[in-house]
């Protein structure tokens, strides 16, 4: 099979409001921040990045100890509350009929790390060491799909045990609209935690990094094989195929697929919708004036 080959990209990015506020009393405070990186949902107030791609080509017929670290947290104490934290926050979307998710090693040390530098500097928010959260996760050699972030810090002049820290950042997410849609996310696959507490203001801070790897998106194409130009959808995005091509899609969230079956030469031709789970080729093809949608799917 010869085939004519045109790449096409598509990676959106925005900023959108981050969400703060804060919990003060005489002897304790409490601030989060939350942030999506996933640009499908514009009601979201949160910062957003996806990457999602497609390419359209021509075919044509051939047949652990306990020392404190420089951060203020002993190791010890540290996977007590990371680990308190992930618990939590598996049984919350359980709950929720959500699978869990699981540590990555990547995310754990990017969430570290910026847990530490906002420790260090007591500069507080998604990017206050001047990077994206997708980006300190590339950074850390995460090959991203999505990556969702939630900070938050937390102050008392007592201190906290560890079951306190893990229990109130936890509460703290779910308590709010913006970090509790990132808990409760459906496409997040991985987590990372990371913990650190500032020697100047005693503050502690978290960062809970959720994220999907580029492994996990969701390949499918479209084929034209009906004789004529097609148009069709993938969530709100348009598409227009030619006769005799083929558009493969990457897409990082399960995305309605609209495809034509009604009669070629109506004004408006009839669409049947499809959620594509990965592998599948759509054939579209025509006879007597009507289409056909025939699925394959790799491996059948």
């Amino acid at each position: 099979m010869r085939l004519r080959q045109l790449t096409l990209s598509d990676s959106s990015a925005g900023t959108r409001r981050d969400w703060a506020f804060g919990l003060k009393g005489r002897l304790a405070t409490f601030a989060l921040l939350a942030t999506s990186l996933a640009c499908w949902h514009p009601a979201r107030a949160q910062f957003a990045e996806e990457a999602d791609s497609d390419a359209l080509s021509e075919e044509v017929a051939s047949n652990s100890g306990q020392s404190v670290s420089s951060d203020g947290v002993s190791q010890s104490e540290r996977e007590k509350v990371e680990q308190g934290i992930l618990e939590r926050l598996n049984r919350f979307r359980k709950e929720h009929d959500l699978g869990a998710v699981k540590s990555n090693p990547k995310l754990e040390e990017t969430a570290l790390d910026f847990a530490r530098f906002m420790a260090r500097t007591d500069k507080y928010g998604h990017t206050a060491d001047g990077n994206r959260p997708a980006e300190r996760a590339k950074n850390h050699g995460y090959d991203y799909c999505l990556v969702l972030e939630n900070i938050a810090y937390r102050f008392r002049s007592t201190g906290f045990s560890s079951g306190e820290l893990a229990e109130g950042f936890h509460t703290g997410w779910v308590e709010s609209k913006g970090h509790r849609e990132n808990m409760l996310d459906p496409d997040v696959t991985e987590v990372g935690h990371g913990l650190a507490r500032s020697e100047d203001s005693g503050k502690y801070y978290a960062v809970q990094l959720f994220g999907r790897p580029k492994s996990e998106q969701i390949e499918f194409s479209v084929v034209n094989r009906s004789g004529v130009e097609l148009e069709y959808k993938l969530g709100e995005e348009s598409f227009t195929l030619p006769p005799r091509f083929r558009r493969s899609h990457m897409v990082c969230r399960p995305r309605a697929l609209v495809l034509p079956t009604g009669m070629t030469d109506a004004a408006k031709p009839a669409t049947k919708s499809f959620t594509p789970e990965g592998g599948e080729q759509f054939f579209i093809e025509s006879a007597d004036g009507k289409f056909s949608i025939r699925t394959e799917t790799a491996g059948s």
